[in-house]
């Protein structure tokens, strides 16, 4: 089971676990849940990059993902709209594969 949890408060996402519901290499659900932490890591990691974000944490591993971030004042409502898109699609998948990914928000 993969567990998402969405602090919105906080601009944080924390990802663990997996869904297996295929073979390795071939579990749909880890690959889409994968494809849109990549995505988030990589939108974070770049607004990093044109010091937008005072702090910033992206961590991925094999089950496993933590990505936080505080943004400068004037572009919260931008992180948090990159947050919400990625986390529009954990909750469709959630509520398409209940049985492999459970999704939660917090504040």
């Amino acid at each position: 089971m993969i567990e998402v949890v969405y602090h919105r408060k906080y601009h944080g996402l924390t990802v663990t676990g997996h869904a297996k519901c295929g073979e390795k290499g071939h579990d749909l659900v880890c690959a889409s849940v994968s494809a849109l932490v990549l995505t988030l890591a990589a939108n974070i990691s770049g607004l990093a990059a044109r010091d937008i974000l005072r702090d910033y944490n992206v961590r991925t591993a094999d089950g496993e993902a933590d990505i936080s971030c505080v943004p400068v004042r004037r572009m919260s409502d931008v992180v948090s709209l990159i947050y919400d898109t990625v986390c529009n699609g954990m909750e469709m998948l959630s509520s398409h594969f209940p049985e492999y990914i459970t999704y939660q928000v917090l504040g």
